[in-house]
């Protein structure tokens, strides 16, 4: 987080483990929603009793979070205005992952990104 409105502004990070993916997708599919669509912002409540492990972290000014490969995580902002900064790195093994496991997703799910073009 490189700004904040005031003192007490923070966000709350809540994710899951790589390996959980698809128990998220498919719970959330539980819950009416499609995941990658991003439509839908889970209580506390739907969370709590998700059949995988939420993990939560609360960010403030100065912290930096890093987000594991695949994992679904939403963000709840308190407090007021706060602005972070995204990092996106690629590794080998995370492009391997991203077009075998997140690119059908996204096909699926009608969304066109850029096209990935090797020389």
């Amino acid at each position: 987080m490189v700004h904040t409105a005031d003192d007490n502004s923070s966000s709350f990070w809540f994710m899951t483990s790589t390996e959980d993916a698809h128990k998220a997708s498919a719970y959330w599919g539980r819950l009416g929603h499609e995941l990658d669509l991003e439509s839908h912002l889970a209580t506390l409540d739907e969370l709590s009793q998700a059949d995988f492990k939420v993990y939560v972290c609360q960010q403030k000014l100065g912290d930096f979070v890093l987000v594991p490969p695949r994992s679904c995580h939403q963000v709840l902002n308190t407090g007021g205005l706060t602005m972070k900064v995204a990092w996106s790195r690629m590794t080998p093994q995370s492009l391997s992952l991203a077009l075998r496991e997140e690119l059908p997703i996204y096909q699926r799910c009608g969304i066109t990104y850029i096209s990935l073009i090797f020389i």
